[in-house]
C-alpha cells in the first residue's frame, strides 16, 4: 500500500509541477529479426523431432539481432526521441532530428510521430502510458546501477515490460514510452529489448522549430504506411548520396563534442 501512495504521490507532482530539465540520454536497442517461415517437414525433420532437443534451440532469432541507438533529448517540458548513427557519447550536431522522431510536450500528454525535414507533412498521436493502466510491482530492480521497479502492460495487443527508476524524477521516456513517474532504463518486448547507455545533464542547445498546425495528423495505421513510403525514398536518396560523401575528406574531431560519462 506504501509503495501505490509513494508513486501515486510521485506521479501527481511530476505532472502537476513545471520544473527545468535539461539532459540526454543515450539508449541501445536490439531489433530481434521476425522468425523464418515454417517449411514442409522432411525426412530427417522427423528423426530429429523424436531426439532430445538441446536449450540453445528456437534462440537463434535473438543472437541474430540487429542493434541500433537512438537518443532522447529532454528539455523543460517538451522531448524529442530519434535515431542516431554512432553507439558513442558524441555528438554530431548536423544529424541531430533527422528521420522519424517522437515529440512529447507535457502539456498536450500525447506522443507526436512525424518525419522532419521533409516535405511529409503528416503526423500522427500517440497517448501517454497511464500508470493506473500498468501493473507495477513493488520488487526492485538493479539495471545499469539504477533502482528500478517493473512495469508491465500491453501495447499494440503485445506484453510490455518496463523498467524505470523513480529516484530520476520525469515522465520523458524513449519511443512511445512515455509517462511513466520515473525514468525509463529498459523496456522488453516481443519484438527487441531497449536500454539505456547513458545518461548526462547538459546544454542541449535550440531544438527543432516545427509548426506542428501545418502537420496532417492521420489514424495510427494510415500513417504507417505513408511512413514506409517515406522510409523507402529516404533509403533510396542516401544511397544516391553516398558516393559524393565519400569524396569528401572529414575530420570528426570538429563535428563531435564528446561528454564523458
Amino acid at each position: 500500500m506504501k509503495k501505490i501512495l509513494y508513486l501515486t504521490f510521485t506521479f501527481i507532482i511530476i505532472w502537476s509541477v513545471s520544473y527545468a530539465q535539461e539532459f540526454t540520454v543515450l539508449y541501445s536497442q536490439e531489433i530481434f529479426p521476425p522468425p523464418p517461415p515454417p517449411s514442409p517437414p522432411s525426412a530427417e525433420d522427423n528423426i530429429l523431432k523424436s531426439k532430445p532437443q538441446s536449450s540453445s534451440d528456437g534462440i537463434s532469432s535473438i543472437s541474430n539481432a540487429v542493434v541500433v541507438y537512438n537518443r532522447l533529448n529532454v528539455k523543460d517540458n517538451i522531448s524529442y526521441f530519434f535515431s542516431i548513427k554512432a553507439d558513442t557519447c558524441r555528438y554530431n550536431e548536423k544529424e541531430w532530428y533527422k528521420g522519424f522522431l517522437h515529440y512529447v510536450d507535457r502539456s498536450k500528454r500525447q506522443t507526436f510521430q512525424f518525419y522532419y525535414p521533409s516535405s511529409f507533412k503528416k503526423a500522427t498521436t500517440y497517448p501517454l502510458i497511464d500508470p493506473t493502466d500498468w501493473e507495477i510491482g513493488s520488487k526492485y530492480y538493479v539495471i545499469k546501477g539504477y533502482n528500478t521497479l517493473r512495469a508491465t502492460g500491453m501495447m499494440d495487443c503485445k506484453k510490455v515490460d518496463i523498467y524505470f527508476c523513480p529516484d530520476f524524477p520525469t515522465v520523458f521516456g524513449p519511443s512511445l514510452y512515455s509517462g511513466l513517474p520515473g525514468l525509463v532504463i529498459r523496456v522488453d518486448t516481443p519484438r527487441g529489448r531497449m536500454e539505456l547507455v547513458n545518461v548526462h545533464e547538459m546544454d542541449l542547445g535550440p531544438f527543432p522549430d516545427v509548426d506542428f498546425n501545418q502537420l496532417d495528423i492521420l489514424d495510427n495505421n494510415p500513417f504507417e504506411i505513408e511512413k514506409r513510403k517515406a522510409l523507402l525514398r529516404a533509403i533510396y536518396s542516401d544511397s544516391n548520396s553516398k558516393t559524393e560523401e565519400k569524396k569528401v575528406d572529414r575530420d570528426f574531431d570538429q563535428v563531435f563534442e564528446c561528454v564523458e560519462p
